[in-house]
């Protein structure tokens, strides 16, 4: 018997005996994960709903969470994040994953910004969706406010942040090269280094003059004196 058949018919074997014991939602919300069926998920966590069952951790509604994370089911993951009683950092991530993979850059910075705690996946998972959706200026943000927390980049953040500097054409390079460089030198600066020097040798645009503004506000302040040094725009 297939798989996804038998997880129907035992879903359908729970609605006919009634509530069910905590072994067995968790055996079926396993099952439905690992069947990768989201259909089946719905239907298993509606009986939970049903019977007014709370589970005494996260587990099991993590398991539902990051199957509907990883189907892009935005709504089946929001509906269960708001009526789990209990969250934990996989939950979390969870909800940054689908955000981030559904390039829904605002609901993406809204979730990690409500974060109780965060870890490097969740660093990752957010740098890695700024990235990916255009927001290469948010994207690194996010790494300074990583090192910043304390946790060290991994390969993985130094290969998101070389791909935005790679996926850049060059007219945004135009626009854009003074982050590029900053970047560059965040990921790569041991800490009390001498200020460093952007020079540009393409055409000066708006957005430059802008930048070397931004360099002295006092949001840029904490962030050179955070990473030991200084930036000189030429």
């Amino acid at each position: 018997m297939k798989p996804r058949l038998k997880l129907r018919q035992a879903i359908d074997s729970l609605y006919a005996l009634g509530p069910a014991t905590h072994e067995s939602y968790t055996c079926l919300a396993l099952e439905c994960f690992r069947a990768n069926d989201v259909d089946q998920a719905t239907r298993l966590q509606t009986h939970m709903d049903l019977h007014c069952y709370r589970p005494a951790d996260a587990f099991l509604h993590n398991r539902l969470l990051h199957l509907y994370a990883k189907s892009g089911k935005i709504s089946h993951a929001r509906d269960l994040f708001a009526k789990m009683p209990q969250r934990d950092i996989f939950s979390w991530n969870a909800m940054l994953s689908l955000y981030a993979k559904s390039g829904s850059v605002r609901d993406l910075q809204g979730v990690f910004d409500a974060m109780p705690s965060r870890d490097s996946v969740s660093y990752n998972t957010v740098i890695s969706g700024f990235a990916g959706n255009g927001c290469a200026g948010e994207a690194l943000e996010a790494f300074v406010r990583m090192q910043r927390d304390g946790f060290q980049p991994t390969e993985y953040t130094h290969l998101v942040l070389h791909n935005v500097a790679e996926e850049e054409k060059f007219e945004s390079i135009c626009y854009h090269s003074e982050k590029l460089a900053l970047a560059f030198w965040l990921i790569k600066k041991p800490f009390g280094v001498t200020p460093i020097r952007i020079m540009k040798n393409i055409r000066v645009c708006g957005d430059c003059h802008s930048h070397r503004k931004i360099c002295h506000t006092e949001r840029f302040k904490q962030v050179s004196s955070f990473c030991g040094g200084g930036v000189l725009l030429q």
